[in-house]
């Protein structure tokens, strides 16, 4: 199969279209981490949700059933649970863990398509992928945790004090966060870490980069997020549903494990998927407000053979 360019300007059915060819033809060393580490640590993570928040679980299966009765003794034992410290210390390792887990994932997609770009070695060695994406996990928690701080400080903080104000002033400040969400932020966030990853720089040149290439681009930027995050969506849901009708062979509990295993099964392959979609989507904004462009590799080689023709030919004159 011919080489997914990076730099070349694609709508967003063509990025998809790029991105499903790239991962089924070409991805192997990636998906080999994958499967091997992070299905794996997804199914400990379903394991310990389901141990950690049955309750909660089951109390969200009911109210979503509308069967008030058993929500109303379903939230009485859930009093009981939230002062367990039992329950507090696996919520935490569940976050911490999954946090780990969300970092090898995106690590290893990103430094995947920059190795592919560049053709380097990790982008065909599973080993090699997977040593530089333990390696880069670190900064990119980092940055997660920075991005999640600020968001705090800007809608939380402002959210916090409009509870305390009348209700008109909440739904207010409430449309007004999210609009600011939809129109400035997102595109930026969606493009922050295939910049980190394929650009190597810094938390605040990787914001402003990342700035720089979706301004004017919203309408591509937020039609590819919608349509990868429905299919994921309607993807995950299937799948999970399905699961979930053959874990109540083995009793609610078994319901659940099953459930969640599909659902966190499904959001790594989801993860990857989009996470390709967003690089590519990259490389098609440089593509088009920079001319940027995966030929320039080529070129090198055809002047270098050039040169090379040409020293031959000296060298026979002679």
């Amino acid at each position: 199969m011919e080489k997914i360019r990076l730099f070349r300007v694609r709508d967003i059915g063509d990025t998809i279209k790029d991105a499903f060819a790239l991962l089924k033809e070409q991805a192997a060393p990636l998906w080999k981490n994958i499967f091997l580490i992070v299905l794996p640590a997804y199914l400990l993570i379903a394991v310990g949700l389901v141990v950690t928040m049955k309750d909660l679980l089951l109390l969200a299966q009911e109210m979503q059933g509308g069967n008030p009765e058993d929500a109303r003794d379903s939230l009485d034992s859930l009093k009981d649970m939230i002062i367990s410290p039992v329950f507090w210390i696996g919520i935490i390792t569940v976050m911490v863990v999954s946090l780990l887990v969300q970092a090898f994932m995106n690590s290893t997609t990103f430094n995947f398509i920059d190795a592919y770009h560049k053709d380097e070695e990790a982008a065909k060695n599973p080993e090699t992928l997977r040593s530089i994406s333990i390696g880069d996990m670190g900064w990119y928690i980092g940055y997660s945790l920075l991005i999640g701080l600020i968001f705090m400080v800007i809608f939380m903080v402002p959210l916090g004090g409009a509870v305390a104000m009348e209700s008109i002033a909440f739904t207010l400040l409430i449309s007004i966060g999210l609009l600011v969400f939809i129109f400035v932020l997102l595109p930026t966030l969606i493009l922050f870490f295939p910049v980190a990853f394929i650009e190597k720089t810094g938390f605040r040149e990787t914001w402003d980069r990342a700035r720089f290439l979706t301004k004017g681009e919203w309408g591509a930027t937020f039609g590819l997020t919608i349509i990868v995050g429905l299919l994921g969506g309607i993807a995950s849901s299937v799948v999970s549903n399905i699961l979930g009708l053959v874990g109540t062979v083995f009793g609610e509990f078994g319901k659940l494990l099953f459930t969640q295993v599909g659902q966190l099964g499904m959001s790594s392959l989801i993860g990857v998927i989009s996470g390709t979609c967003y690089a590519l989507h990259y490389g098609s904004l440089r593509a088009k407000k920079e001319g940027a462009s995966d030929g320039f590799l080529g070129e090198q080689l055809i002047e270098e053979i050039g040169k090379q023709e040409e020293d031959d030919n000296t060298t026979q004159t002679w």
